[in-house]
């Protein structure tokens, strides 16, 4: 996992990645797996999209379906 330090930039890093995985789901409120990392294959490589997906879901802003393969925006105020 790429964290931000004298290595890595910001935009190089998994809260940058989770940051614009959020985004996309945030907007369709569920997602398929695939077609979400269509949409950002371009600017994250599949070893940082899993990092990313992993923290969105170990800090609860996402749940994953593994019946359906869809990932779900989870709005908590």
């Amino acid at each position: 996992m790429k964290l931000p330090n004298k290595i890595y930039t910001y935009k190089q890093s998994v809260i940058y990645y989770m940051i614009v995985i959020i985004k996309y789901v945030s907007e369709t409120h569920s997602l398929s797996i695939f077609d979400l990392y269509r949409k950002v294959s371009n600017t994250i490589l599949l070893p940082d999209f899993l990092d990313a997906v992993c923290c969105l879901y170990a800090i609860d802003k996402i749940e994953y379906d593994s019946n359906t393969k869809m990932i779900y925006y989870v709005d908590r105020n």
